[in-house]
This record gives C-alpha cells, structure tokens and sequence, in this order.
C-alpha cells in the first residue's frame, strides 16, 4: 500500500503534456504527400481527441497554467493536460484553437 501511496503523490503533481506537430486535413496530406502519421495528425482526428479528452473529465492546462502551479507548489488538477504545437504555431493556430 505504501508505493500506491507513493505514486499516486508523485502523479499528483504532474500534467500530461501533448505535442503535435502538422495538423492537417485528408487533403492537405495527399496534396503535401505526407504519408508519415508520427509527424502529422488529421484534423478530424485531433477534434476526436480533444472531445474525447473534455468528456472524460480532463482540464486543458496553458503553459502559464503549468508555470503558475508549480511556482506556487500548488497541486495539478485530476487529468491535467497541456496541449502543443511544434513549429508553425501560426498556421495551425487558425486551425486548431477554435477547436478549444
């Protein structure tokens, strides 16, 4: 009991961080030629996720969020999630942040 103890104190006190990187629709990747998926995420996938993430209880945390909770040692809410995007940031921005 005491290392369930334990891990539950250390997950307490973290957040899952999501990092995307292209976020694109079907043709966008068959225009672009895109066929490596680790690198690219439909975005009718991407709504999937972020519905699926809200109706299971998860809170989106902003990067500030994160900063803000560890400065004052505060604990993170249940199912804390920070989402990311590598690179290109503006072009996706349009894109992906209406979703939220």
């Amino acid at each position: 009991m005491k290392i369930i103890s334990k891990i539950k104190r250390i997950f307490e006190k973290k957040v899952q961080v999501f990092v995307y990187h292209h976020i694109l629709t079907k043709e966008e990747q068959e225009r672009q030629n895109i066929t490596d998926e680790s690198m690219c995420t439909n975005i009718d996938i991407f709504k999937k996720q972020c519905i699926s993430f809200k109706n299971n209880g998860y809170t989106f945390l902003k990067i500030e969020d994160i900063y803000n909770i560890q400065k004052e040692n505060k604990k993170f809410p249940k199912k804390a999630i920070c989402i990311t995007f590598d690179d290109r940031i503006y072009r996706y921005r349009r894109k992906c942040f209406r979703i939220f």
